[in-house]
């Protein structure tokens, strides 16, 4: 019987410290099945491992069609010599069929695995801890790329190594979002693989291109701590392709970019740093020119421009401007399957913000001093400004997520000196403190309160007018 996402024994997380579970990619030719262990870790025992960014969907349609198994690879003319049979003969039990390229939603959030594809859109599989386990086809290209020959490779990835069917460690794991991509020895971004025009033979045309570069060298140089060659900048035309990449404009992608220590970038066998992605001259072009004028040119300059403000972001994700509600405003057009996620998936990024889940024994200072308001009793000491807590709960209405934002920049707003003109200051001077303090909030709170309706797609008044309809309309609205 095949193993699901529901019935997959995952082994268990190490109680009461924060933890996570390493995927150990065996080594293996190109033309062998992924073999793969789960390893749960604790933080404390500093793990080595490389995080993986990516799109569960695969980025470009002709990826789609690409295989995911030696089966089509050799054609008898081919000159170049063929892999030995004993690692080009895969067992049938092993093929899997070309997916569909309806893999489920676009989105590296891991809250979207229970949204999986319909019955006709097989996944492929990799052999995890002696069991097979369905992968998005993506991943499953990705993985086979970064595999080394000879050594193993410690990844993190959000679709496997999260228990999705458990909803409290989804959320837990989802507030050390920060933690694990700061904390991992790279992180690689998958940009998936060029457009072959061989339709004969496509998983042997992917493993001369794979044999040839050098994202194969990737886990050994992890291992061996040498230096990787990287490839040189691309030509236009793949890099017009790589701009089209719907993977710059995923709301998950903007923490993943912004927090790691060493950024890489892996198309197929081509891979590049951060550094160098930085420098090239698409880029460069249109952040020094005017706008170009016609469709397509605005087009791509509107694509460059999601790649530029991820790199604006990364250089300034230690400044104040990089506050919850400034964040959420900055990136509230970026898709995600998840609406949560316009919130959730950058508080690991907000400097202002300790994300927790209520698996935590964390206690919210905000919702004590708001509790003992309710209650009438004597009040608590209002919460102290600056950098607060910020529950993660998936199970939330979206208007109390509305809410818990606006709560939070109404009491964790910081203070007015630091960040302020001195024009500014003199004016709160002239107005006294308390008063100015007041209207600062005021102003916050009604504009982010605005920036957090847009941003979860106006449905917070949807679930507001739900609630006000008698009940009798909701149901028959709901037919």
């Amino acid at each position: 019987m095949s193993t699901t996402l529901e019935s997959f024994p995952y082994p268990s997380l190490p109680a009461g410290v924060d933890a996570i579970r390493i995927l150990s990619v065996e080594p293996g030719d190109f033309f062998e099945p992924l073999v793969c262990k789960l390893i749960p870790v604790a933080f404390s025992a500093t793990p080595k491992y490389t995080a993986l960014s990516y799109t569960w969907r695969d980025p470009y349609p002709d990826n789609a069609a690409l295989p995911t198994s030696p089966k089509d690879s050799y054609q008898p003319s081919d000159t170049t010599k063929a892999p030995s049979k004993n690692r080009a003969d895969t067992s049938s039990k092993n093929r899997v069929e070309t997916p569909s390229s309806d893999l489920g939603p676009a989105e590296t959030s891991p809250r979207d695995w229970a949204k999986a594809p319909s019955a006709g859109n097989e996944l492929p599989t990799i052999t995890l801890n002696n069991r097979p386990f369905p992968v998005h086809h993506n991943l499953y290209l990705a993985i086979l790329h970064l595999r080394s020959p000879t050594h193993p490779l410690a990844l993190w990835t959000d679709a496997v190594c999260i228990n999705q069917a458990e909803t409290e460690e989804r959320n837990a794991q989802v507030a050390m979002m920060s933690f694990i991509y700061t904390r991992a020895l790279k992180v690689v971004a998958w940009l998936g693989l060029k457009e072959y025009s061989n339709q004969d033979g496509l998983f042997y045309s992917m493993y001369i291109q794979w044999r040839a570069g050098q994202v194969r060298l990737f886990g050994e140089s992890l291992a061996r701590a040498t230096t990787l060659r990287y490839s040189p900048e691309p030509d236009q035309r793949t890099a017009a392709r790589i701009v089209e990449n719907p993977y710059w404009t995923r709301l998950w992608i903007v923490q993943e970019m912004c927090l790691p220590r060493v950024l890489v970038f892996v198309y197929g066998s081509r891979i590049w740093r951060y550094e160098d992605l930085e420098q090239w001259e698409m880029l460069k072009a249109v952040r020094s020119s005017p706008p170009r004028t016609g469709i397509a040119e605005e087009a791509e300059d509107d694509r460059i421009s999601a790649i530029l403000r991820l790199i604006d972001t990364r250089g300034t994700k230690h400044k104040d401007t990089m506050r919850l509600e400034s964040l959420i405003e900055l990136f509230a057009k970026n898709k995600c399957a998840e609406v949560r996620d316009r919130v959730y998936g950058l508080l690991g990024l907000a400097n202002d913000v300790h994300p927790f889940s209520k698996v935590d024994s964390e206690v919210d200072p905000t919702e004590e001093y708001l509790r003992s308001l309710d209650l009438q009793l004597e009040s608590l000491a209002e919460p102290k400004r600056g950098r607060g807590t910020f529950k993660i709960d998936y199970s939330r209405p979206l208007y109390d997520i509305w809410t818990d934002v606006v709560k939070f920049v109404f009491f964790r707003a910081k203070n007015i000196e630091g960040w302020c003109s001195n024009q500014v200051l003199n004016a709160a001077s002239a107005l006294g403190a308390n008063a100015f303090l007041k209207e600062e909030r005021r102003i916050s709170v009604v504009r982010t309160a605005g920036i957090v309706q847009a941003a979860l797609d106006q449905k917070v008044e949807e679930e507001v007018a739900k609630v006000a309809l008698p009940k009798e309309s909701v149901t028959n609205s709901e037919h």
